[in-house]
């Protein structure tokens, strides 16, 4: 889970990282697969007959009001920060997840994402 309104104030410099979705989700999802990638090179010193985990990360994202109210371009933003996280490794990724706990979705940023 890497919904912004959950970081702290001062995560990334932010006094309110709720309302930076894109940066937010970006620095942990850079952080999230630079240590998966360290971890299964040390894996492979380790032991040279392993192999690196299997691991796709498909991280569930905010598309409710909490710190911020979300609009379609937030969570568009999520998204995208997720597909340029990966962008260079896209065998880590197996997608998105949205949550909202009214199970009510931003139809439109569901729409831009299927475009």
């Amino acid at each position: 889970m890497v919904y912004p309104s959950h970081y702290a104030s001062g995560f990334q410099g932010f006094k309110n990282p709720a309302v930076h979705p894109y940066e937010v989700i970006r620095a942990s999802m850079d952080s999230a697969i630079k240590r998966l990638i360290t971890y299964n090179r040390q894996q492979i010193i380790a032991d040279a007959s392993s192999t690196p985990l299997a691991v796709k990360f498909r991280p569930w994202i905010q598309d409710f009001n909490l710190g911020a109210t979300y609009t379609a371009d937030m969570v568009e933003q999520e998204m995208k920060a997720i597909t340029d996280a990966a962008s260079s490794t896209p065998e880590l990724l197996s997608g998105w997840m949205l949550w909202n706990p009214s199970n009510v979705y931003t139809k439109e940023a569901l729409q831009a994402a299927n475009d």
